[in-house]
């Protein structure tokens, strides 16, 4: 069953391969079968998404196993409606499952685990979920737990009115070359990049160089969505991260302008949303944000914003880790690129992954931006920073132009020395640094 709907899947015939894939996974066993499960189960949902609605796919998983008793259809009923919440079949599993968007929209939080969410339990929650190396485990997980915004009142409000003020906002086309036109909410910011890009011109090289057709792109944050609008149109998949709940309602309804104008088959559709923060293991769970003023592309969850905090919400904090466990992402076969840009709490998020990443054998891309000009990272957490940069092959700063001599014998010393004479952590802007390709002096454990 799973070589026929693999041969389906290869020859681009989704709709036939999905029957087959997915009798497969129910069929399974380990004594007899040598495929990967978790293979099969990703085949079934690309095969939806290819088809021009993962939402649909989702949707299908949740109905077979509604049909079946079993209690992890919720989890995946929900991922359906956070992605497309008006697709009609995912409304008509909700009416046969008996759920309404009240009830969806509440969601079942980590169980009756939701106050004891940290700490080692949360990272035992994490490596189990971030693995997921079966089917079985990652739709057990994704039972179980959910991905929720975990905005306070504050932030749905914000949401609320902002959605409510971009409905009547005009819209208006932008171009931000090579990539296709496609359509915004009216904002004087867009004249930046449009027909031209007069706003980090490196960013969108950065993006052309390292990301193609067959990349998994993980853009965090997002903002209003100029990035993502952009390397959308020529990845394999782009998942844009935002916890601001202003910009979080721009880049939304910015997404689905496209997704109206281009339907089911194009970019769009290819394009998730997430209104949550990535955070270390150890902070996830409930995190304040700060803010000058919400939607400015200057909020963040670390312990200082540029300017003067003036509002404050409450957000989820998921580790990357489990949130790839969730997305059903993998660091292989296909090439991953993840984007970084949190307003200073990169200086505790970024060391965190040296457990993730040092027992992999394929890395993803990273382009990370840190941010000395409002908080610079302790020599703690350089040191710790200088472990990662270890693990890859290639590192950079200066726009991709500077390649920074890093082995696993650099001292901290050393990389101190690096990173004066290049200039790579500038007190008045960003400091940009790329890594890529896994560093053959590492060894995988």
């Amino acid at each position: 069953l799973y070589n026929e709907g693999l041969r389906l899947f290869m020859e681009s015939e989704y709709e036939d391969a999905v029957p087959f894939l997915w009798k497969s996974i129910l069929l399974f066993s380990h004594e007899r079968d040598k495929f990967n499960v978790n293979d099969a189960f990703n085949q079934v949902l690309m095969s939806f998404e290819r088809q021009g609605s993962l939402a649909k796919g989702l949707a299908f998983v949740a109905i077979q196993l509604h049909q079946r008793n079993d209690q992890r259809a919720l989890g995946m009923l929900k991922q359906a409606y956070n992605l497309d919440r008006y697709h009609p079949d995912v409304q008509g599993v909700m009416k046969v499952m008996g759920e309404t968007e009240a009830s969806i929209a509440k969601g079942r939080r980590y169980k009756e685990e939701e106050e004891e969410m940290k700490d080692e339990t949360v990272a035992n929650n994490v490596q189990q979920s971030g693995s997921c190396y079966d089917t079985e485990s990652c739709l057990r997980e994704n039972a179980e737990y959910s991905i929720e915004s975990g905005w306070d009142d504050n932030a749905q409000s914000m949401y609320g009115q902002t959605k409510l003020k971009l409905s009547q906002t005009k819209v208006v086309p932008v171009y931000i070359p090579p990539v296709q036109p496609f359509v915004v909410s009216e904002n004087k910011w867009w004249d930046l990049v449009n027909g031209k890009v007069d706003w980090e011109p490196e960013t969108f090289q950065i993006f052309q160089r390292y990301i193609t057709n067959e990349t998994t792109v993980i853009d965090f944050g997002t903002w209003i969505g100029p990035t993502l609008l952009f390397h959308a149109q020529f990845s394999k998949l782009s998942i844009g991260l935002e916890a601001d709940p202003v910009a979080y309602a721009t880049v939304e309804h910015n997404l689905q302008l496209n997704q109206k104008t281009i339907g089911n088959s194009g970019w769009a559709s290819r394009t998730i949303l997430e209104n949550v923060a990535v955070s270390t293991p150890s902070d996830a769970g409930s995190l304040t944000m700060k803010s000058t003023g919400a939607g400015n592309s200057e909020g963040g969850v670390g312990n200082r914003v540029m300017g003067t905090t003036s509002q404050e919400w409450s957000v989820n904090g998921y580790s990357l880790p489990y949130l790839f466990g969730m997305w059903g992402v993998q660091l292989k076969p296909d090439p991953v690129f993840i984007k970084i840009d949190i307003e200073s709490y990169e200086c505790r998020l970024f060391p965190s992954f040296y457990d993730w990443f040092r027992d992999e054998a394929v890395l993803p891309t990273i382009f990370v931006s840190f941010h000395p000009q409002i908080e610079p990272c302790t020599r703690s957490q350089m040191t710790k920073v200088l472990e990662v940069f270890q693990l890859f092959a290639r590192v950079t700063c200066k726009d991709d132009k500077i390649v920074l001599d890093i082995t696993p014998d650099t001292t901290f010393d050393e990389f101190e020395e690096m990173l004066d004479e290049a200039d790579c952590l500038s007190n008045k802007d960003n400091s940009d640094f790329v890594l890529s390709g896994r560093s053959e002096s590492c060894e995988v454990n």
